[in-house]
């Protein structure tokens, strides 16, 4: 199991190399499924593997890979693989540019490192060293100055003490402490350091004395330098000798400014440092007036292609750093969620509990309300067809009953029995009837179809119904009640022309107002009229009662022999 896990960490880790462009993107987009695994390691052979990937220049794995060791470690409990981590974190966000976060992972190392460890000074001395750079690099001489001096206690070896000391002196330098410089580096080469530090020293020493000293001649001792680094082929020191000696030659001999300036561009090429191309193109702009122009155009060309791909280091570090940070806060939080876990699943267990009784409880109560509100409907649905059969029973005995007995009447003892007038009896009787059975079946009739079997039932072929206005629009329009209503004073209006009217012709029209938010019934007849001051018809009065009792308003126009006029106006 745990060759499969290396496996994948290894593959992760090898793809992340590899991949130009989106290598420490995808690293750090796939870090937290990597970490997820880092209790599976040891600390010790995720920090070693992260030591080849710093050996091979690949530096985003590098950095994805000390984290991956640190989450291990603290996993492990293990205080010293921490502090090798942060150290070495560290000292790469200090590479990527990112001085602030550098020295946040020294301070870090150092809580976890012991002063008096042995074992433990190699990590202090770093840690120390460290923070000294990058207060150098802020132009902070004195903080820079007391770290070297707190580094310069954990140093085990010679070369270790002369690199500390070298630093330390360019920090009293950069304070501008010359004589203090001076001394420490006398002292080191008092000492015989190896010849790669000799030559580090003397260079140093030779630009402290000059600056000093500006009538100070560094030359022989950049010379020097020079000669002892040519001898060790170490082409990068070789390279700062001749910034050292074309900087010195700048004010003084042109043309030996140009050719050290020259070597150094032709050196910097070979070694393909593009700061270093820089820096001696920058000097050939100013030495080689002939051809300023021509490296001009080749500094531009090349600052703008580091800075692009500065920052996309830049970018790529930011998100290797957002992503490691985030994992960080992910692990602080699942540590909180794991420490309340027990808590929940007692509140989560307890909140089932009642839930589940409190659901039970609705259930019960639901079933009994819903019983009782069946009951209930079941109920008033009986009552309404209770109440419709007694007022069913009442409309028959009062109009059909009464009207047949009183025919009877008329038939049984009237002397002079007229047959117009009892045909008209019987029809009135007749469309009462009909009234009564469309009331009783209201819901299968719409307001539309209703009025349409009323105008169908006093058809003759001698009265003419002209109708506007009668479609659709009117179902629904009114309420069930003001529809009674209005079907019964159509039907009184019907009758009367009927039976006294001798109307050939009736018009009918309907309109919606919506502006007065009211539904108008215009009726006329071309029959005889009335003398309206004298009437006093039952018919009509009734017809007033049923309007107004909807809070309608109904009117009458008519003269004797002129025909009959109703407006009826019911509210919407």
């Amino acid at each position: 199991m745990l060759r499969l896990f290396c496996s994948i960490i290894l593959l992760f880790l090898f793809q992340a190399c590899t991949n130009s462009g989106s290598t420490s993107s995808n690293s750090a987009l796939n870090y937290k499924t990597t970490v997820d695994s880092a209790e599976t390691y040891f600390a010790k052979n995720l920090i070693e593997k992260a030591n080849l990937f710093w050996d091979n220049n690949q530096l985003d794995s590098a950095f994805i890979t000390f984290s991956l060791a640190k989450e291990a470690a603290f996993i492990q409990d293990d205080s010293l693989n921490i502090a090798k981590a942060n150290t070495n974190l560290a000292i790469l966000s200090v590479e990527f540019g990112d001085i602030y976060t550098g020295q946040e992972y020294s301070f870090e190392a150092l809580k976890y490192l012991n002063p008096t460890n042995l074992k433990h000074y190699p990590y202090l001395l770093s840690n120390y060293n460290n923070l000294g750079i990058t207060n150098y690099d802020l132009n902070q001489p004195s903080k820079a100055i007391e770290y070297y001096q707190e580094a310069i206690k954990y140093i085990q070896d010679s070369n270790q003490l002369h690199t500390t000391k070298n630093n330390l002196a360019n920090a009293y330098r950069q304070q501008k402490s010359y004589d203090k410089a001076i001394k420490l580096y006398a002292e080191i080469l008092a000492q015989k350091p190896i010849s790669i530090n000799q030559a580090r020293v003397l260079t140093n020493l030779g630009k402290t004395q000059s600056l000093k000293n500006a009538y100070y001649n560094p030359a022989p001792l950049y010379l020097k330098a020079l000669a002892i680094r040519k001898s060790l082929q170490d082409k990068w020191g070789e390279n700062s000798s001749y910034s050292h000696l074309s900087e010195y030659y700048s004010t003084k001999q042109k043309d030996s400014a140009l050719i050290y300036a020259t070597k150094m561009y032709d050196l910097a090429k070979n070694l393909n440092h593009a700061d270093n191309k820089l820096n001696a193109l920058q000097k050939l702009i100013q030495y080689d007036s002939v051809n300023s122009l021509k490296h001009f155009k080749a500094y531009k060309a090349l600052d703008d292609s580091l800075k692009t791909v500065r920052n996309s280091a830049k970018n790529q570090y930011a998100i290797i750093k957002y992503e490691t940070e985030k994992h960080k806060l992910e692990n602080i939080q699942l540590n909180e969620e794991n420490a309340k876990k027990n808590i929940l699943i007692q509140r989560r267990n307890f909140s089932l509990l009642l839930a589940f009784i409190l659901v039970l409880a609705i259930l019960v109560i639901g079933t009994l309300l819903y019983r009782h509100r069946k009951k209930k409907i079941q109920n008033e649905a009986a009552q309404k067809i209770k109440d419709a059969q007694i007022n069913t029973s009442k409309e028959i005995h009062d109009v059909v009953a009464n009207g047949l007995y009183k025919i009877m009447s008329e038939i049984e003892y009237g002397k002079n029995i007229q047959k117009d007038k009892l045909i008209i009896q019987i029809d009135t009787l007749y469309q009462k009837s009909r009234l009564i059975s469309h009331v009783v079946n209201k819901d299968k009739y719409t307001l539309l179809n209703r009025i349409n079997e009323l105008i169908n039932a006093f058809t003759h072929p001698n009265i003419k119904f002209i109708t506007v206005g009668l479609n659709e629009s009117l179902n629904k329009l009114l309420n069930t009640s003001v529809e009674e209503q209005l079907l019964l004073c159509l039907q009184e209006a019907l009758i009367n022309m009927k039976k006294h009217s001798q109307a050939t012709q009736i018009v009918l029209r309907f309109h919606i107002d919506n502006n007065s938010h009211t539904f108008h019934i215009f009726y006329k007849d071309n029959g005889i009229g009335f003398d309206a001051g004298s009437q006093n018809s039952s018919g009509l009065i009734n017809m007033e009662n049923r309007i107004k009792k909807v809070q309608g308003e109904i009117k009458f126009e008519t003269t004797l022999g002129n025909g009959l006029v109703i407006n009826i106006y019911l509210p919407l």
